[in-house]
This record gives C-alpha cells, sequence and structure tokens, in this order.
C-alpha cells in the first residue's frame, strides 16, 4: 500500500548551487492555488522517475519571493526526504531599478499612514459614543440645576465639535493616502512589467530503496498576491430580497504566470503575527479618563473559502482579475428617507439584520435598483452596528416639495427685541403602486446665547431632539395619495445683533 509522506525539514538558503550528475531537472506546473487576502500558497506537481539509491531533484523556475520557512514536499511512495534547498538563479535575476524601491518604501509608509489613522478614527468612534451615553443629567430625585446644564450643554458642544472636526480632517487624510496608494500601484505595475522576474530553485534530496515513479508535491507560502472583495448589490423592487453578488479582484505579481489552475480565496491573513496580544495597564485620570491605554477591540469574523467552480488563468502582472464567489439572496427591509431642506427627493433605503452570517469584508458596492446602476458604496464591516443600510438612490416615483409659508412668516419688533417667525409645509406624494414607510427629517436652529430665545410653535407630530434640533415624521404612504406636513417655529434675539435666518 503506497504511504503517504509529509516531512518539513531543515532549510537551507544557498547563494550558488553546483549540480552534479546525479542532479535531476523537472519541470513542474502549478495545479491550485490559495489566495489570501494577502499572500497565498502554490502547490505544483512533477512526476519524477526515480533510481534506487540517492538522488537530488531540482524544482526550476520558481517565484523569487517564496517564504523558505513554508515549504513542504509530499511524495506517494516509500521514500526518506534527505534535504530541502532553496536557491536563487542568479543568473536570470535583475535588481529591482532605484525607481521601484522608491515607490515600494513610500508605498509602505503611506501604509503605515493610513492604518494610524483608520486607528485614531475608530478611537474618535468610541469617544463619541462614550460622550454621548453619558449625558443624562437628572435622576427622579433631583433636577437639572441650570449652571450645571449650561456647563454641560458647553461641553458636549466643545466636544462633540472638537470629535467631528478630527473625523472630518482624518477622512480627508485616509481618502488622499488611498488615492497616492492606487497611483503608486498602477506605477510599480508599469515598471515591473518592464523588468524581467529573477527565478529561484528548489532541491530536494531524496533516498529511495527502489527504483520507481514518484508523483512529487512541493507547497510554499508566497508574497505578492492577494484579493480584494467586490459587491453587486441589486434590488428587483420593494417586495423582493436583496441579491448580492459577492465577487473577488484577484491580482498578482509573483513571476510565474498562474495557468489554468484550481483557484480557492480565503478570508485568511496568515501574514498576521500568530502572538496573542496582552492587554496594558489602564490607568484613569483627569487628563484621559475616557479611554486610559486599553486597546480598542474590531470584530473578528471565522476565515472563510470559496473553492471556484472553474480553472483560472492569472499572468504576473499585478493587474485585477475579477472572479465569481458566491450570490446570496438576502431579506431585508425597504425605507424611504428624505431632507427636504437639502434636496426634495425620496431616498430608498435598504436595511440588512443579521448580516454577520454572510461572512462579508469590507469593500466597494456597485447598488442597482430595478434593473438601473445607482451608484456606488462602501461596506465598512469595521462599525458595530447589527444593520447594515444601502441607498439606492433616489426615486422619481415619490414626489417631495418643500414651500415657505409666506402668509404666516412675520417679522417684528417688541421693544428691543426683534421677532421672526417661519412656518413650512413639506408636501409628499406616492406615484408607486405599493404602500411605503417614509422618514422625512427637518430642522430648527438652536441657540447657545442667552440673548436668542427659539420657540417651537407647532411640529406637526413631529419627534423633536431640542438638542440638535432635528424634527422627524415617520409616516405610511399609501398608493396614489399625498400627505402634508406642517412646522414652525419663532426666533427672538436683540435689533442690533442682525442675525441671517
Amino acid at each position: 500500500m503506497k504511504k503517504l509522506i509529509l516531512l518539513t525539514v531543515f532549510i537551507i538558503i544557498a547563494i550558488k548551487f553546483y549540480g552534479s550528475e546525479d542532479t535531476l531537472k523537472v519541470n513542474s506546473t502549478i495545479g491550485r492555488v490559495t489566495v489570501f487576502l494577502r499572500g497565498g500558497e502554490e502547490i505544483r506537481k512533477a512526476n519524477v522517475e526515480l533510481p534506487k539509491g540517492t538522488t537530488s531533484v531540482m524544482f526550476t523556475q520558481l517565484s523569487p519571493y517564496i517564504d523558505i520557512n513554508s515549504i513542504q514536499l509530499k511524495s506517494n511512495m516509500d521514500i526518506t526526504i534527505l534535504s530541502v534547498v532553496h536557491q536563487f538563479n542568479f543568473l536570470e535575476q535583475l535588481t529591482s531599478s532605484e525607481k521601484v524601491k522608491s515607490l515600494e518604501a513610500e508605498k509602505a509608509k503611506l501604509a503605515e499612514n493610513l492604518e494610524m489613522e483608520q486607528s485614531m478614527m475608530l478611537v474618535f468612534r468610541q469617544e463619541e459614543e462614550l460622550i454621548l451615553s453619558n449625558k443624562k443629567l437628572s435622576s427622579e430625585e433631583m433636577g437639572v440645576n441650570i449652571d450645571e446644564l449650561k456647563k454641560a450643554a458647553e461641553f458636549y458642544r466643545e466636544k462633540l465639535t472638537e470629535i467631528k472636526t478630527n473625523q472630518l480632517e482624518i477622512n480627508k487624510k485616509i481618502a488622499k493616502y488611498n488615492l497616492e496608494i492606487v497611483k503608486i500601484n498602477n506605477q510599480l505595475t508599469e515598471l515591473n512589467s518592464k523588468q524581467a522576474n529573477k527565478t529561484s530553485e528548489v532541491i530536494v534530496t531524496i533516498a529511495s530503496k527502489v527504483q520507481a515513479n514518484t508523483e512529487l508535491t512541493l507547497s510554499y507560502f508566497i508574497d505578492r498576491c492577494g484579493w480584494v472583495p467586490k459587491y453587486n448589490l441589486r434590488a428587483k423592487n420593494v417586495d423582493s430580497p436583496l441579491e448580492l453578488n459577492y465577487k473577488a479582484e484577484v491580482y498578482q505579481n509573483t513571476g510565474c504566470d498562474w495557468e489554468n489552475v484550481d483557484l480557492i480565496l480565503s478570508t485568511g491573513e496568515p501574514l498576521k503575527s500568530g502572538t496573542k496580544p496582552e492587554l496594558e495597564k489602564w490607568i484613569l485620570n483627569n487628563n484621559n479618563s475616557a479611554m486610559g491605554n486599553n486597546i480598542l477591540n474590531s470584530k473578528n469574523f471565522t476565515n472563510t473559502s470559496f473553492t471556484l467552480k472553474t480553472k483560472y488563468s492569472i499572468p504576473s502582472n499585478g493587474k485585477n482579475y475579477s472572479a465569481d464567489l458566491i450570490d446570496y439572496n438576502i431579506p431585508a427591509t425597504y425605507k424611504y428617507s428624505c431632507v427636504p431642506k437639502l434636496e426634495e427627493a425620496a431616498f430608498l433605503m435598504a436595511q440588512i439584520a443579521n448580516w454577520e452570517q454572510y461572512n462579508l469584508l469590507s469593500g466597494e458596492v456597485n447598488l442597482f435598483f430595478e434593473g438601473t446602476f445607482v451608484g456606488k458604496s462602501m461596506l465598512d464591516i469595521s462599525k458595530p452596528e447589527d444593520t447594515l443600510v444601502f441607498s439606492l438612490g433616489r426615486d422619481k416615483n415619490v414626489i417631495v416639495k418643500r414651500e415657505k409659508h409666506d402668509e404666516y412668516n412675520k417679522n417684528q419688533m417688541l421693544g428691543n427685541k426683534k421677532v421672526e417667525m417661519f412656518a413650512w409645509e413639506i408636501s409628499l406624494r406616492n406615484n408607486k403602486k405599493q404602500e411605503i414607510e417614509l422618514t422625512v427629517e427637518d430642522q430648527v436652529p438652536v441657540t447657545n446665547s442667552r440673548e436668542i430665545d427659539v420657540k417651537y410653535i407647532e411640529m406637526g407630530g413631529a419627534e423633536q431632539d431640542k438638542n440638535t434640533g432635528i424634527i422627524k415624521w415617520t409616516i405610511k404612504l399609501p398608493p396614489s395619495e399625498n400627505k402634508r406636513l406642517n412646522f414652525s417655529y419663532e426666533v427672538r434675539y436683540p435689533a442690533e445683533m442682525g442675525l441671517e435666518l
């Protein structure tokens, strides 16, 4: 009975290898590649006629980007593997140009900066959540002290303004770094395509008790390849589930073309450290009472592998090649939302609950509604929300209009105070064939000045958040029906202020 031998042995890095008459050079073929988010595993096979005794078998024309510590050899017969040696073939080596080295160093620095900004964004998000979750200033036994309320309002305003400003600056930096990385990748692809790749070789010394034909399988981890997720999200109508096409953009610049190989795409990240992280001491003090030195945790997902049904050929040129992974029909809740003060249009929002079961990754999403491309979005799984929300664009069959009631808008003087009253009407019409749920948002100004007074007159049944001034209606709108929402407010302030309202 044939015995399978798996032996990982010591690896020797050879600067120069002198062959002998007993060395068999074999041409192996790549049969299967497992591609991780960064890096991959190549599986090569070769049929070898082994003589009795000790023989050295050389696998040639291999990528120069092999992780030598990952090399493994399997055989389908009873042999003894004495050693495995990895070496570069310097006759085919071309040293990277100074331009390539400079670009790669610049890219590494940008990636480091990008990771730092993303970490800071997580810090500010958690700080914002911490502040917002501790807004309660009173209890059932004790009311709110006016001075404490003023101090708290001033603190929340200053701190949240600071956080939002920092988040805006971070988003600008992230966008800038991503754009620069894309430019550098394009330039590196162009430069690398113009220079020949060096190769490497693996020499296996084998002892066999008999002369026989055997199949040798060589596997190793390799750099300069990976894949990124991409999605097509389609909604036929508001009564149908979402169709999610989970796709991958696969790239490789390993120096060896993958020709007609079995491809497996894995969400694993073997390049990440396998060392368990250690918590640091968390010290609370006046200067660092919110965050301390604790480590922020993000969601961890189980690694998933996708075995593609067809064979793929992917040349070593660094370009992206699309592959279909899996299609999902996902139950979704559809709701409409509009902010007519900013735009008189209704946006269809798709909400997906329990999305963790689909093992999704952050990536770009192409959005389609009723067979029409409506735009792009980003799926960000780093946010801790339980529900994913996508905007499927404007729906012209939901009519939104916002108009000022001139007859109710008044300006008058009361002593040294100027009084301005504003009244608005929002008109809605559903021209669709089914009832829709629609959220309408508007706002009333807020003030932090004692000299300015904002008074709510009529809110038309809207939910009110007087801290932000946001008012909101959630209504059911039957097909072919109209709905009018009215609200009004008054602002009093010293006439010499000259506010622009």
